[in-house]
């Protein structure tokens, strides 16, 4: 079972029932109660990726809601690697229609590390996320690998992972400069966050085309060069996610109401173009003479 990136969430009843507090007191926004709701709506055994949210409701108003969720305490969440895992950082989260208190969080990292002990996995440099009014527990801050015992003999020392790390990415960065190996790795790194943008967005065909065409600008300016080798994989992150966000927008509502209508006409024997702008509900005509 892939648990990494899933929203879990505790309910209070066996059906759908919201409590008060957060509907009618707590959250004043109307985006996140409606979120809120929305995922304490869906079966217990039901599993939901974020990424599922921001195709149905879009990335900007999931993550407008969701800060709030978090500020206020009805979601938790943290993200970490996985020793025996996937390579890239995973995510871990859990909503709730009650706030959660630093014990209810500490609970749910212990369990989410026991789930991934059964899969001979476990959490590697634990860290909190943005906007979350709680700390890592001292168990999980202290010790960076966190094993069962009998996972291994021999301990591994917060200054010999990141030796570790630091020796891959100098690595993978002289691969780079001397073997000419710069768009292999840098699709590969792309390719890496496909599951999280390119679903309900892109084709394979089309995720593959705009990687490519990412990349190659990133060569050909050699601005990637510039970028330093611990960097580089949340750079192409961010870029992902901006690329996902102008997709979303582009295809959302808003952006639809305001593309503007253009109607060809003839007044006077002159070919006039007329510009039709719909916003609010309201047309604004705009008319303009074209020359031939």
């Amino acid at each position: 079972m892939n648990l990494s990136n899933v929203i879990k969430r505790r309910k209070t009843a066996n059906y759908t029932q919201i409590n008060n507090l957060p509907i009618q007191e707590d959250i004043e926004n109307l985006a996140a109660i409606g979120l809120l709701t929305y995922i304490m709506s869906l079966p217990e055994d039901w599993t939901l990726y974020k990424t599922q949210l921001y195709n149905k409701f879009t990335r900007r108003t999931v993550e407008g809601a969701w800060k709030i969720l978090l500020e206020k305490r009805y979601a938790i969440g943290f993200k970490c690697y996985l020793q025996g895992g996937s390579k890239g950082i995973v995510y871990f989260y859990n909503v709730s229609d009650i706030p959660f208190t630093q014990d209810d969080f500490d609970s749910f990292i212990e369990d989410i590390n026991k789930a991934l002990l059964e899969e001979n996995k476990s959490i590697v440099k634990p860290e909190m996320i943005k906007d979350s009014p709680f700390t890592i527990p001292k168990k999980f801050s202290n010790v960076q690998n966190v094993q069962h015992k009998n996972n291994s003999t021999k301990s591994t020392t917060t200054k010999e992972v990141k030796t570790k790390e630091t020796d891959t990415n100098k690595h993978l960065l002289s691969n780079i400069v001397n073997n000419g190996q710069a768009e292999e790795f840098l699709l590969n790194t792309c390719n890496e966050f496909y599951a999280e943008f390119a679903k309900g967005r892109w084709s394979k065909k089309q995720w593959s085309s705009l990687i490519k065409k990412f990349v190659g600008e990133l060569i050909a300016s050699k601005r990637y060069k510039s970028i330093h080798p611990d960097k580089i994989k949340p750079y192409i992150h961010r870029a992902l996610a901006n690329m996902a966000d102008h997709h979303d927008y582009k295809h959302s509502q808003n952006f639809i109401d305001y593309q503007d209508i253009r109607l060809y006409t003839k007044c006077g024997g002159l070919l006039w173009r007329i510009s039709v702008s719909v916003r609010n509900k309201k047309i604004h005509s705009f008319p303009s003479l074209l020359l031939t």
